[in-house]
């Protein structure tokens, strides 16, 4: 087991090794490696990076940088009738292959405060082909980019993708087609 020491300086703050923990006044932890530098966790759970009061889960200020992001997909399902989505549960990318004529209805977005749906959905015609498909939301109303729904392709065993973006507190989902496989 390895102990860490350091000296208590205006009660309320340890130095370990040149950085320094502050438990504040309103019992949040307050981490330092400058002094303009903090990193903050919160008695409510939200955590601050670059400031000694975050408004929110995480609250950052500062410049964010991401090198990867990483989406899950759902397993493929066989559908030959009119079908609602699922909630987004261990990933919010839908594979289906049409074994029939199809509505599909986009899923109920989850309740959340300026939250964004981000839904990616795979079709794949099934061996005979000639399958439709045509989305409808659970409500409001799909906004498609260039106007009107587009058609998927038809041919056998070939695969057409779609997006879809749905604002919290929005009626209206924004709809593409991102990828169409036909000879």
């Amino acid at each position: 087991m390895k102990t860490v020491s350091g000296s208590i300086t205006n009660s309320n703050a340890i130095y370990i090794e040149n950085q320094t923990v502050a438990v504040s006044s309103d019992s949040s932890t307050v981490f330092y490696n400058h002094p303009t530098n903090p990193f903050t966790i919160k008695t409510t759970g939200n955590v601050g990076i670059g400031t000694t009061a975050p408004v929110s889960e995480l609250h950052i200020n500062g410049t964010v940088t991401m090198k990867a992001s990483v989406e899950l997909a759902q397993a493929n399902t066989s559908i030959s009738t009119n079908t609602t989505m699922a909630a987004p549960s261990g990933g919010n990318i839908y594979r289906y292959t049409l074994t029939g004529n199809v509505v599909l209805t986009l899923p109920t977005p989850p309740t959340t405060t300026n939250g964004v749906l981000q839904v990616t959905v795979m079709i794949y015609q099934d061996a005979t082909g000639s399958r439709t498909l045509s989305f409808t939301p659970p409500s409001g109303s799909i906004a498609w980019s260039g106007g009107t729904e587009p058609t998927l392709c038809t041919t056998a065993s070939q695969r057409t993708m779609y997006q879809f973006i749905k604002l919290e507190g929005d009626t209206t989902w924004y709809g593409a087609q991102t990828w169409k496989e036909c000879p």
